[in-house]
């Protein structure tokens, strides 16, 4: 066992030349631990206590919350638009004219935009978050902030990803049997927005006509609720980790 050292935070086998544990960057003189000594029924990390400097992620938290909100308010935009289009008043003609496409076209544009700036105000957040669990003496995140950063702007594999990278951060502050609540209430409905959106676009290419455009209005009309619900706990779930770090930093203080 000397040509290799156990992370006491992650359970990760490291190598003996390395100086930080490769999956969670738990320095080696912090989280080193004798495996014969690693219980087999527990999981829980090893708290080593405070370490390094707090940093503020209020601001960022606010940048995401409000990107958040702004993306959400383009995808209703955008989808509004998009309906008229595709259902034009009574009488009219059935074609979508070359000035509604635009307009959608550039509603489109302007929500993947406005997605993409939150995406990546949340994963510069979340980073943020995991990279001030030690200043918080709760131990080193089982991944470390650049990967955390890195995985948050990964499609689908983020939604995958993140609810238990956020999980573990509340877990390792204060565990409360609510939390899990609140991570199902944001990640379902975002989950199934994305899946709702796919299986309405396949199932429409079954029908066609007007049916086959009713199907796909019905798909973007239940997708869009479920991304306004699914904004709505993502913000309140990001003022929840941030309640539980300022929690935290209190209870610190001398």
């Amino acid at each position: 066992m000397k040509d290799v050292w156990v992370c006491g935070q992650c359970r990760s086998v490291n190598q003996a030349r390395d100086q930080r544990c490769y999956a969670c960057d738990t320095p080696r003189s912090v989280g080193a631990v004798d495996p014969l000594k690693l219980s087999v029924t527990s999981t829980a990390p090893a708290v080593t206590g405070p370490i390094g400097t707090y940093q503020s992620t209020i601001g960022l938290a606010l940048l995401a919350s409000v990107l958040i909100v702004v993306a959400v308010a383009a995808s209703v935009y955008e989808t509004v638009l998009a309906i008229s289009a595709l259902q034009p008043a009574s009488g009219a003609d059935p074609a979508p004219t070359d000035a509604q496409v635009g307009t959608v076209s550039a509603a489109f544009v302007l929500m993947l935009g406005a997605a993409a700036l939150a995406l990546l105000a949340w994963a510069t957040w979340l980073s943020r978050a995991v990279a001030n669990l030690p200043a918080l003496g709760v131990g080193f995140g089982r991944t470390s902030p650049p990967f955390v950063f890195v995985e948050s702007l990964i499609p689908l594999y983020n939604v995958y990803q993140i609810h238990r990278i956020v999980a573990d951060i509340l877990r390792r502050i204060r565990p409360s049997p609510r939390d899990t609540w609140a991570i199902l209430s944001a990640w379902i409905p975002l989950v199934f927005s994305i899946l709702v959106s796919y299986f309405a676009t396949r199932v429409a290419l079954f029908f066609s006509g007007d049916t086959r455009i009713d199907v796909v209005v019905f798909g973007r009309e239940i997708a869009v609720g479920l991304q306004i619900v699914a904004g709505l706990f993502l913000v309140a779930l990001i003022w929840r980790v941030e309640q539980r770090m300022r929690g935290r930093v209190a209870e610190l203080r001398p």
